[in-house]
């Protein structure tokens, strides 16, 4: 939704869980109504995606060191 393309992939959950799923719509209600709020969330997603491309840099750094020696 953050990229406005179509998610590509399927995941698994590991246990029991709840998914949620969330309009455009209201997502887009919910900064309407909520701005404080939905800074908050778009903070916090993304640090987590910010996170998420860091582990990924560090792997493939880590792969391209070990490629070439």
């Amino acid at each position: 939704m953050i990229a406005l393309h179509d998610r590509v992939g399927n995941v698994y959950a590991k246990e029991d869980s709840l998914l949620l799923e969330i309009s455009s719509q209201l997502f887009s209600d919910f900064h309407d109504h909520y701005p404080f709020d939905f800074g908050i969330l778009l903070m916090n997603l993304s640090r987590d995606m910010a996170r998420t491309i860091r582990e990924i840099s560090n792997t493939l750094v880590t792969k391209e060191t070990t490629k070439h020696q």
